[in-house]
């Protein structure tokens, strides 16, 4: 025959293994749940290698920066050119980019202000830009694609070339 204090001892037992395998169950029920419903809404994909854009690194005075275009493109195409720069020389302030095919103006847009933080809460003040714009009306070929920045005051600046490549 047991004891009243044998079987409470044997109960907490019992008690305190079910709680340590209720929180990792839970927890794993709540994640499939997750996965069953939510499918790729909350899944953050990891940017990938685009084929038909390049990265070009712009170094040099008074601009420094990246921008990334497209090397190729169907004709009616939407193309995408993104960047940002960062000014080295004070008296040099951009006030727009203009992107060229060949000599043809395709887009222009204003630089939005913002500021890349470091290490240590220090930040470095750079603009970003983003000019849309379709292949309208552009025949089959290889074109040069000008990216040139529009300060206030001075020359229009080119700020990088290169090829880009329509094609069926």
């Amino acid at each position: 025959m047991t004891s009243g204090i044998e079987t409470a001892a044997g109960h907490g037992r019992n008690s305190k293994l079910h709680q340590l395998w209720l929180a990792p169950l839970l927890a794993f029920a709540g994640l499939a749940i997750l996965l069953f419903f939510g499918h790729e809404n909350w899944v953050y994909t990891l940017p990938a290698y685009e084929p038909d854009v390049q990265m070009l690194i712009v170094n040099g005075n008074p601009l420094h920066g990246q921008i990334q275009v497209p090397v190729a493109a169907k004709p009616g195409a939407h193309l995408k050119v993104t960047g940002w720069f960062g000014e080295l020389a004070p008296a040099f302030q951009s006030q727009k980019i203009v992107v060229y095919l060949d000599d043809r103006p395709m887009a222009e847009t204003n630089l939005a202000e913002s500021t890349l933080l470091g290490a240590n809460g220090g930040g470095t003040h750079i603009k970003n830009w983003q000019v849309d714009f379709f292949m309208k009306d552009i025949p089959l070929g290889v074109y040069t694609l000008t990216v040139q920045s529009v300060p206030e005051g001075h020359d229009p600046v080119i700020v990088s070339q290169s090829v880009l490549s329509v094609t069926p």
